[in-house]
């Protein structure tokens, strides 16, 4: 494994050479995207080391959790129709019928990853969006949203990785986590298809 140093001069090379203009070709800029990508996880786990790079993927359901809180809550959608652009915990508790303790434990989670910004700073208890809160937000006019994706995994993808031992089982031969999650023997898709499953 190299060093953090390596990592990170290996990762200014490409960035610089990724972003200067010069590369037009959306293949090459995606392999690039990626490559850079897998640095910085390296970069992490280099930094962190096994156990805390361990315990660090382990919590990352909470995280997943934390975003389906909060675009379920339409939290982002709030934020946007206030006139200021920004609300405050009790406001937002308010408009969302959610536990301010709660509520304030999930931005956190999600603001440690560049959602939200708490304006003035941490403990304020005052939220605006941005780039990457934007995301979170009902899609219309145009505007992309990750919402609907985020309810598909946080919800039925995350009930079918709660039997993922189950379907490595030798016992479980031909049924997949999802197979066993919804006790069907159809794949995925075509049982979300299915009325009542939507």
């Amino acid at each position: 494994m190299s060093s953090p140093v390596e990592i990170v001069q290996t990762l200014q090379t490409l960035i610089a050479s990724t972003y200067s203009g010069t590369v037009t070709d959306p293949l090459v800029l995606f392999k690039a995207k990626h490559t850079i990508s897998n640095l910085c996880l390296s970069l992490l786990q280099v930094v962190q080391g096994p156990e805390e790079y361990t315990a660090i993927l382990a919590e990352s359901c909470q995280e997943s959790s934390a975003l389906h809180v909060i675009t379920s809550l339409n939290v982002a959608d709030h934020i946007a129709e206030s006139p200021s652009g920004q609300l405050t915990l009790k406001e937002l508790s308010k408009k969302t019928n959610a536990d301010e303790k709660y509520l304030s434990v999930t931005l956190s989670a999600l603001i440690l990853h560049g959602y939200f910004i708490e304006v003035g700073g941490f403990g304020s208890g005052t939220y605006a969006n941005n780039g990457f809160s934007d995301i979170l937000r009902t899609e219309s006019d145009g505007r992309k949203s990750m919402k609907d994706a985020i309810g598909l995994s946080a919800d039925d993808g995350a009930k079918a990785t709660t039997r993922l031992l189950d379907a490595v089982d030798l016992l479980a031969v031909g049924k997949t986590a999802a197979n066993i999650a919804f006790g069907s023997t159809q794949p995925l898709f075509k049982w979300m298809h299915n009325p009542g499953n939507e």
